[in-house]
């Protein structure tokens, strides 16, 4: 018979609502544990010691720079945000640390959305964006500035533990890569090192995927997502012409561009640009505003080292 089982999801809604009597069935149970993957701890640390980081990657201008990650727990239920699971439940936020620690080690350079002065600016943000108003991680990453961002989830038995990470462009939301752990826990250590060494493994295989992208992707060009609001009175001729200059600008200046979204109140384009011409946001606001001030007014409304936000209206 199946040795039965205590699951203790690490973003569920129970957690929250029986934290301490999870942490004190488990703590009861917890001495019971019988199980070793000594061997698989000890060959990790051998091979972390001859991982690659980014001082020793490519040294071309796109990927010398290493990214900047943000990581956030997955979201599970509408009704808590993903600060709440972090903030009530302490096997989330471990978790938390220790990826972010994990990749901070390996020269990431890390966001976080926590004590951050401007978090009322960053939730009015949101609506901003269309479509992805429910995606906190997706939009905190591009409000931060982080290149990369990662969510986590797992759960834990008496016996086993399991974490899955995936981690997502910011710009375009596209999955990079993920990872799932699955392992026994070990009795002889605390929980919370058995977290600790989920958190590390999974970290470390994520690692290099992102190595990987970083390396072959970026030398597209470093991305932003730009966000044209027309606000003015404009007729369907200028707003097809304006669409058309938008076209030509976009062409002239940057190695490759996408639009995601181009009607007549909204352009929402994700663009490829050559950092030794454009060296950050601003400049390519900046070089946007200077070919479109001629036929309409240009205002930024927020940026952000990965997020221009501009108001396109009648011109003065």
């Amino acid at each position: 018979m199946l040795t039965k089982i205590y699951p203790v999801l690490l973003l569920a809604v129970s957690v929250f609502a029986q934290g301490v009597n999870v942490e004190r069935r488990y703590q009861a149970a917890y001495k019971e544990l019988d199980s070793n993957f000594a061997e698989k701890t000890t060959s990790r640390k051998s091979a972390e010691s001859s991982e690659s980081t980014f001082s020793s990657f490519d040294n071309s201008v796109a990927v010398q720079i290493p990214p900047s990650i943000l990581v956030m727990p997955e979201k599970k239920d509408a009704g808590i945000s993903e600060l709440e699971i972090i903030q009530k439940n302490s096997y989330a936020r471990l978790m938390m640390e220790c990826i972010s620690d994990y990749f901070s080690k390996k020269e990431y350079s890390l966001k976080s959305l926590e004590g951050q002065k401007d978090i009322n600016e960053f939730i009015s943000m949101q609506n901003d964006i269309a479509g992805n108003e429910d995606d906190l991680a997706y939009v905190a990453s591009l409000f931060f500035g982080a290149d990369i961002y990662l969510k986590f989830s797992g759960d834990f038995s008496r016996k086993n533990i399991r974490l899955e990470l995936k981690a997502y462009e910011s710009v375009t939301g596209a999955l990079l890569g993920n990872e799932v752990y699955l392992g026994k826990i070990e009795s002889s250590k605390s929980l919370n090192d058995n977290i600790k060494n989920a958190a590390e493994f999974a970290s470390r295989q994520l690692d290099v995927k992102l190595q990987k992208y970083w390396n072959n992707e970026r030398r597209k060009g470093v991305q932003y997502k730009i966000v044209m609001n027309l606000s003015g009175e404009f007729d369907e001729d200028f707003v097809e012409d304006l669409h058309a200059k938008i076209n030509a600008v976009l062409s002239r200046m940057f190695k490759k561009f996408s639009f995601n979204v181009m009607t007549n109140k909204t352009v929402d384009v994700t663009v490829f640009a050559d950092p030794a011409m454009f060296a950050n946001s601003q400049s390519v606001y900046s070089a946007i505003r200077r070919d479109l001030k001629t036929i309409v007014g240009v205002k930024k409304n927020n940026i952000t080292s990965k997020l221009i936000l501009l108001n396109l209206g009648s011109v003065n």
